[in-house]
């Protein structure tokens, strides 16, 4: 969400504001899952915020 911490995964069901990050992600393959882990901390690293 705008002005929350960086997140980077699917809508939770039922939800269109809470986020479930890709690190706890039961749907996707786990391969992606490292890449999209990648992905989330290059622009945490980088002070990006939304």
């Amino acid at each position: 969400y705008k002005d929350g911490p960086l997140s980077l995964g699917l809508h939770k069901k039922g939800s269109t504001y809470d986020v479930l990050n890709v690190g706890d992600c039961k749907l996707v393959h786990e391969d992606m899952t490292k890449i999209l882990t990648c992905v989330w901390e290059y622009f945490r690293d980088r002070g990006v915020s939304y």
